[in-house]
C-alpha cells in the first residue's frame, strides 16, 4: 500500500467515526455492521475473561472498494 493510500484510508475511516465513549472510538460502516476500537489493555482484559475473538466472516470474501 502507498503513503497516498494510506492517507486515504485513514481518511476514510476517521469519516467513519460516530461516537467516543470513555475511550472506546465507535465506527459504523454499514447499517448492519459496527466496529469499536479499543485500547489494548481492554481487549487484553477481554481475551483474559472470555478468551480470543472467532473471526465468522472470512475475509478474503468480502466486498472490496
Amino acid at each position: 500500500m502507498t503513503t497516498e493510500e494510506v492517507r486515504k484510508n485513514w481518511g476514510n475511516l476517521l469519516t467513519e467515526i460516530r461516537a467516543r465513549v470513555r475511550g472506546a472510538i465507535v465506527l459504523r460502516r454499514y447499517k448492519d455492521e459496527v466496529a469499536v476500537l479499543v485500547p489494548v489493555s481492554w481487549y487484553r482484559q477481554a481475551v483474559d475473561a472470555i478468551g480470543h475473538p472467532k473471526t465468522l466472516i472470512d475475509p478474503s470474501k468480502t466486498e472490496k472498494e
